[in-house]
């Protein structure tokens, strides 16, 4: 039996800046690449059993669970999820670049997180559970809280 996935985004292009924005994104094997001045936004969950290399800018908005590779590149991403929900966060215990904490909300860390560069606190509560922690590389900046 063959099983297809169907992945449908909504690109608009703005001067040299690409946006993609998808209500759920499950990535199933693949390499995936998000290339500079581009912004994905997934409003809902992003699960990848991949290859996710981030060089732009991620918007996520949901779930983030990760089991497969995720290499943070040169990019940022940004969990955004409401006001008054818990946003889960999984990420086989790899690093973030550039990484912001927004729109209100608990982040729920469910394994180690690094941060090589920045985190930026602009609204919302990291709480990591478990054994789990926060980890900054000695270069790490923190702003906002």
């Amino acid at each position: 039996m063959r099983t297809i996935y169907r992945i449908t985004f909504l690109i608009i292009f703005c001067s040299s800046t690409a946006h993609l924005y998808a209500q759920s994104f499950y990535n199933n094997g693949a390499i995936v690449s998000i290339s500079s001045n581009t912004i994905f936004s997934v409003q809902d969950s992003l699960v990848n059993n991949g290859t996710l290399t981030n060089n732009g800018n991620m918007m996520m908005g949901g779930v983030w669970l990760n089991l497969g590779t995720y290499n943070p590149g040169a990019g940022e991403i940004t969990f955004n999820g409401p006001p008054g929900e818990a946003q889960i966060i999984n990420h086989n215990n790899q690093s973030f670049n550039k990484l912001v904490i927004s729109g209100g909300g608990i982040k729920q860390i469910l394994a180690d997180l690094t941060v090589v560069e920045s985190l930026t606190l602009t609204n919302g509560i990291i709480n990591a559970q478990g054994n789990h922690g926060v980890h900054f590389s000695s270069a790490a900046v923190i702003t906002g809280g």
